[in-house]
């Protein structure tokens, strides 16, 4: 189930325009950050699933699965 979701979204990923895909990299980046690292702690670096989902974070990844903003991007102040 794990590989044909990592798929799923992978397929569905390549589908978006890139100017869309320029606007919400960061965010892509930091919710498959944090599963790529959740993907690492449990089947290693190079399970094909963590592979998979790391090729669609472009930017830095956080530094845990747990590493949420505090504040989020649609809340004012």
């Amino acid at each position: 189930a794990l590989s044909v979701w990592v798929s799923n979204l992978h397929q569905a990923y390549r589908l978006l325009p890139e100017p869309v895909l320029d606007e919400i990299q960061p965010f892509i980046d930091m919710t498959l950050g944090r599963a790529f690292r959740s993907l690492v702690a449990v089947l290693g670096e190079t399970h094909e699933a963590a592979v998979e989902v790391r090729s669609m974070v472009k930017g830095a990844l956080p530094d845990s699965a747990d590493d949420f903003q505090k504040k989020k991007w649609f809340q004012k102040n």
